[in-house]
């Protein structure tokens, strides 16, 4: 619902909001936050209501905060990570084994990571081999609807990455080496 200036107050229907610029606090482990934003506020209620816009953008920067008081990575530390190693957002979330949405919410501020998605990326940064450690592989449908695990790196350069193949339909959850590259 837009907001606007004298409009009704949606909570108790008498008076008619007034915009007043306010500085509003909040407090995450102890540390203080001040945003300023325009709040739209009634005189007979005392309801303070905010623009869906105005929410967003406060709900952004307070993901951030809680991020860096975490010690959590940045959306664009996450996004550097992804990008190493050439996967696309959807792709990327499919070989962590985390919502697509949920992936690109991390990227684009809206939400906070957990400890351990943290944790497993940094490893991941840290140590690439680690990608082959954690599964190595990056599931892919080729023309004939035959899903293909490739195992990205080798750990030798002497060892030959190994592709597995098999039917979607009659895979027991124990693919067969099929072929070296």
């Amino acid at each position: 619902m837009k907001i606007q200036n004298g409009m009704l107050c949606p909570v108790c229907e008498l008076g008619n909001l007034a915009a007043v610029n306010k500085n509003l606090s909040f407090n995450y482990k102890g540390n203080e936050t001040v945003i300023n934003s325009n709040v739209y506020v009634c005189p007979e209620c005392a309801e303070e209501c905010l623009e869906p816009d105005d929410q967003k953008a406060i709900d952004k920067k307070l993901t951030a905060v809680r991020r860096q008081i975490d010690g959590l990575l940045s959306p664009d530390e996450i996004r550097k990570i992804r990008k190493k190693f050439g996967y696309t957002q959807v792709a990327f979330a499919d070989f962590l084994h985390v919502g697509e949405k949920n992936f690109a919410r991390y990227e684009n501020g809206k939400t906070t990571q957990s400890r351990s998605m943290d944790n497993l990326l940094r490893i991941l940064n840290h140590s690439p081999i680690a990608i082959e450690i954690l599964g190595g592989e990056f599931p892919r449908q080729n023309h004939s609807n035959e899903i293909i695990f490739e195992v990205m790196t080798p750990i030798k350069k002497k060892q030959k990455a190994v592709k597995y193949s098999f039917n979607d339909k009659n895979f027991d959850g124990n693919p067969k080496a099929c072929s070296t590259v």
